[in-house]
Parts: C-alpha cells; sequence; structure tokens
C-alpha cells in the first residue's frame, strides 16, 4: 500500500509536471511562429513596396522625359518640315532634329524607339537604338501608326499632358518582335507656337530594364516576385516565364493569375 501511495503521487505530480512543460513549450512554440511569420509579413511588405516605388520612379523619369523632348522638339520647330515646300530646308530640320534624337538615345541607352509622327500617324524622323548604337531610319522604312492604340490616344491629349501604355512585347510589321521585347511606351503632343497640335512624339522604353532592377530587390531566391496587369496576366513570373504576357497570343488568353 505504501509503494502504491507513492507511486500515484508520483505519477500524478510527473504527468502535471509533463502537461505543464508542454504547455510551455508549445506556447514558446507558438510564440516564436507568430513572431517569425510577423517578421517575414514586414519584410515582405518592404520589398513589395519597394519594387512599387521603384516602378513608379521609373516610369516617372521616363515620362519626364518624354515631356521634356515634346518641348524640345517644339522649339525646334520640326513641323516646320511639314510646312515647307523646300526639300533643303526640310532636309535640314529633319537633321537637326535626327541629332536630337540620336544624341537622347544613345546618352540613355534604354530606348528602343524614339519617334516623332504627324497628326495622320506618319513617322516623320525615328531612330531606333540597335548593337548599342543609335541609327536614324531611313524615309523608305518609316511607317504608319494611326490604327495603333499607343498613337491614337497621345494624339487626343491636351498640351503638357503624357501618355504611358500598358507594358506589352512590341509589335513591328503587324507581327510581334522576335525575340520578344517588353515594351512600356511614352507619347506626348507637340504644339506650335500657336497652340495648334502638330503632331505626337513616342519614345519606346525597354522594358527588361525595369524587370532586372525588380530582381535587385529579391532576398530570398525561394520566393518568386510576380507582376501582373490589371487583367491579371502575368507580366513578369521568374519560376513560369511561359506565361509571361500570354494576352498577346490568341492560344494562351485563358492563362491569368485566376
Amino acid at each position: 500500500s505504501d509503494f502504491k501511495f507513492f507511486f500515484t503521487r508520483f505519477l500524478i505530480i510527473f504527468l502535471v509536471f509533463i502537461v505543464v512543460f508542454f504547455t510551455l513549450f508549445y506556447y514558446n512554440a507558438s510564440q516564436e511562429l507568430e513572431t517569425s511569420k510577423s517578421n517575414i509579413k514586414v519584410e515582405q511588405k518592404a520589398l513589395l513596396d519597394g519594387k512599387k516605388n521603384y516602378i513608379e520612379s521609373v516610369i516617372g523619369s521616363v515620362v519626364k522625359e518624354t515631356a521634356l523632348l515634346a518641348d524640345l522638339l517644339n522649339q525646334q520647330e520640326i513641323y516646320q518640315s511639314e510646312d515647307t515646300s523646300s526639300l533643303q530646308a526640310k532636309s535640314v530640320i529633319l537633321n537637326r532634329v535626327s541629332k536630337t534624337l540620336i544624341a537622347m538615345s544613345q546618352r540613355k541607352e534604354i530606348y528602343d524607339q524614339i519617334r516623332y509622327l504627324d497628326l495622320n500617324g506618319h513617322e516623320i524622323v525615328r531612330v531606333n537604338f540597335y548593337d548599342g548604337k543609335a541609327i536614324v531610319v531611313p524615309k523608305a522604312q518609316l511607317q504608319n501608326k494611326a490604327n495603333r492604340y499607343y498613337f491614337k490616344k497621345p494624339a487626343q491629349l491636351d498640351c503638357n499632358q503624357v501618355y504611358v501604355s500598358p507594358l506589352d512585347l512590341n509589335i513591328e510589321h503587324g507581327m510581334i518582335e522576335i525575340p520578344h521585347k517588353p515594351t512600356i511606351r511614352m507619347a506626348a503632343p507637340v504644339y506650335d507656337d500657336y497652340g495648334n497640335k502638330r503632331g505626337v512624339v513616342i519614345i519606346n522604353y525597354l522594358a527588361n530594364y525595369l524587370m532586372d532592377g525588380l530582381k535587385l530587390f529579391n532576398l530570398n531566391s525561394g520566393t518568386n516576385y510576380m507582376l501582373v496587369n490589371r487583367d491579371g496576366y502575368f507580366l513578369y513570373n521568374n519560376l513560369k516565364p511561359e506565361l509571361e504576357f500570354a494576352f498577346m497570343f490568341k492560344n494562351k488568353q485563358t492563362q491569368t493569375i485566376y
């Protein structure tokens, strides 16, 4: 009976100790887990905010340069190339403007195309940045962009307004350019000294530079950061790049984040 009494008391005390120990262990583990979750949320929010601010800063910078270029073309009176019948005078104006666009393209190295279009959508002068060099496109290769959304919308803007296009893949001669070239287009109307709208300046920003910049914010290589447009299509997906820009292809229209 003495043994039973001692053993029963010992077992009860031992079980109570075990329950208290595991309760404390569970509480501490739960607290550590919540702290870890909280730290991850703070870190991820900071990274996402950093990415958001980076995108806004980059786009804002290009918007300002687009507006500046519209002012420069106004000062250089590029629209006079349409008014004059003198081939020599027209050549002088276009040559002056071409040098301005070449200088800007060569210095920045992030603009695939810089061009000025008249109100009918005809490219008057265009500079392409290819293989590290800014090149003036010959007159015979200039195109009409009257039916493209990135001309129609900015052609309706007022003075000092800048149009920012959605991010998509560049199209040349009706075909998606290969290799794919993610592009954001900034456009602003150009006015003459009398306040008449005369044309539109368009800058094609190479969005690959934007994507590369976003990668610098990734602290955890195991985390997949994605950029989607307002319709849920992936613009950037590091783990599944084949899903990017699905809206540009007829056989991928359903491949959204949803």
